[in-house]
């Protein structure tokens, strides 16, 4: 398997560069392409097969309810409004970034993504966008500074047990 050292170098290194493709792509066309989405969840599961030996069940759980919840809230959102909220892409990012942290952090991730993503919308408002209402913010690049950042702590309290 290598050391645990070198196995989360990887990781980070592999997790960094998808979340900055999507992030590019994101910011520069309001889409988040499923093949990233895909290459997003598979790395979570191999990061998983590759430091526990074994698929992460309770995560490919909460990846499908996040799933699921998530087109809910997003159909509910649009009926009542009349435009969309969340895109697809943003619902499969979700999901799938579920797939490289526990469970139990999601909250935390989905709180760090909805905190800058709104701190992102105040500073544009206070920079002069007029109509709130059509002020639109790509939201993959908040999922995947949040996802980095859960990630990143898991990964600290990892290595720290490795080492002990």
């Amino acid at each position: 398997m290598g050391s645990p050292m070198l196995m989360l170098v990887l990781s980070a290194l592999a997790l960094t560069a998808i979340i900055v493709a999507i992030a590019y792509v994101d910011l520069r066309r309001m889409i988040i392409p499923d093949a990233l989405n895909l290459v997003l969840a598979g790395g979570g599961v191999l990061y998983h097969l590759a430091t526990l030996g074994r698929l992460p069940l309770p995560s490919l759980i909460t990846a499908g309810a996040i799933f699921g919840l998530l087109h809910v809230l997003a159909a509910l959102f649009r009926r009542l409004r009349g435009h969309a909220g969340l895109g697809r892409g943003d619902i499969k990012m979700a999901a799938a970034a579920a797939l490289w942290i526990d469970p139990l952090n999601v909250p935390l991730f989905f709180m760090l993504a909805s905190a800058s993503g709104i701190a992102a919308f105040i500073l544009l408002r206070a920079r002069g966008a007029r109509d709130i209402h059509m002020v639109r913010l790509p939201f993959g690049p908040f999922l995947g500074a949040a996802l980095l950042c859960v990630w990143a702590f898991e990964a600290r309290g990892a290595l720290a047990d490795a080492w002990i």
